[in-house]
């Protein structure tokens, strides 16, 4: 977990040091403000190299406040498996962050496409070995 007022090296520090490479940006509420995986990494630091000179000073030090979009995308602890796949193929993104509710942006954690994937095949293999003994 970051902050809004987290410096650039803050969040390449804890990118570095995380296991999934994904981090979610808190706000002063402690509510989801924006999310941050490798790939957004390469898009904060576009935006700071076309800063003029004066505007970007030391470049570490800018605030993910300054250079991250809010209003991530999300889903609820009430919302499916269903909702949470549909909204990342809609969105072509292989994570979401799990928040407590619509109205209560307090992140609880993620859920990742990979491991969703992974769990339906399970699920499918079970399946489809349960019906084959059923039928000898």
């Amino acid at each position: 977990l970051l902050r809004k007022e987290s410096t650039i090296a803050d969040a390449v520090r804890a990118l570095n040091t995380s296991p999934t490479g994904q981090l979610l940006v808190l706000d002063e509420k402690q509510h989801l403000w924006a999310t941050l995986d490798r790939d957004d990494l390469y898009t904060v630091v576009a935006r700071i190299a076309v800063l003029t000179s004066d505007k970007r000073g030391d470049a570490t030090r800018h605030k993910l406040g300054e250079l991250l979009p809010g209003n991530p995308i999300y889903v609820a602890l009430e919302d499916s498996v269903l909702v949470a796949s549909a909204t990342m193929l809609d969105h072509g993104i292989s994570w979401l962050p799990v928040v407590q509710g619509k109205e209560d942006l307090r992140p609880v954690g993620l859920v990742r496409g990979d491991k969703i994937g992974n769990r339906l095949f399970e699920k499918i293999g079970h399946v489809e070995a349960g019906h084959a003994q059923a039928a000898s």
